[in-house]
């Protein structure tokens, strides 16, 4: 039988997160999401214009919420450069204003501090050798807008690749292999969710059984449905929304024996 329980929704950073962990909740009925540095992008260059459509709207969209590492396929190097110089060129055109702007692409940061926090991060990146292809700065004097910043020549290990920013910064990273990619994001401590972007289907299923991610996006990008169960990873959070899954936020079972 099933009682009924009142969940308790809760974001925290990656600093607080270990402490919870040690700490435990309790008898407290939660769902979590915590980590947000796993939307990446894998992509062959096949699928390259593709990409260049949806990344105005799927990757700088969010400053609050999350930063995103994109991994095209290094086939050669000129179908990286052309993805670096496409999401630059959309990165220019996106409108940068107020949340209540009806045309409004992306907004500010919550709050001076997050807005410290970003500028860091990308200050820290480009000290430790990442380039900036665009961006990088405070846009204006008044809110706490950044600009939409691209960083190429980044590498695991360097700050601005490995730790959430949550700001409009995106990593870009070539590969060789597929199997450096799952590797490498698999070796992250968060697992929201991740994108694939391929003609392969076949490379399609491989890798999204191999990624160890909440969701996985074929081809597409940011698409949530009330039927599927939506949640992370690792440091990304435990429990569902939507979906089947989101009913044991609201239920606990109990075992009742009687002798009779």
């Amino acid at each position: 039988m099933a009682e009924d329980k009142f969940p308790i929704n809760i974001w925290i950073n990656e600093e607080r997160f270990d402490k919870l962990q040690k700490a435990g909740l309790g008898s407290l009925p939660e769902e979590m999401l915590a980590g947000l540095k796993v939307l990446r992008v894998y992509a062959d260059a096949a699928q390259r214009d593709k990409i260049l459509k949806t990344f105005p709207t799927a990757k700088f969209d969010s400053a609050t919420t999350k930063s995103i590492e994109l991994l095209p396929r290094e086939v050669k190097d000129k179908i990286f450069d052309k993805v670096v110089e496409g999401v630059s060129e959309n990165a220019k055109n996106l409108k940068i204003t107020e949340g209540f702007d009806p045309h409004c692409d992306m907004g500010p940061l919550v709050s001076d501090e997050q807005l410290d926090r970003v500028l860091g991060y990308i200050e820290a990146g480009e000290k430790e050798g990442a380039k900036t292809v665009i961006g990088g700065h405070r846009l204006g004097d008044r809110g706490y807008f950044v600009e939409p910043t691209l960083l190429t020549n980044v590498r695991p290990g360097m700050k601005v690749v490995d730790e959430e920013i949550f700001g409009p910064v995106v990593c870009a990273m070539p590969f060789e292999k597929n199997e450096e990619v799952t590797a490498q994001m698999n070796n992250s401590p968060y697992g929201l969710a991740g994108a694939i972007w391929t003609q392969d289907l076949s490379k399609a299923h491989r890798m999204a059984k191999a990624m160890k991610a909440g969701t996985v996006w074929i081809n597409c990008y940011n698409v949530f449905d009330a039927a599927l169960p939506f949640g992370g990873y690792k440091q990304s959070g435990w429990g569902r929304e939507m979906g089947r899954e989101v009913f044991e936020l609201y239920t606990q079972v109990k075992s009742v024996c009687m002798k009779i």
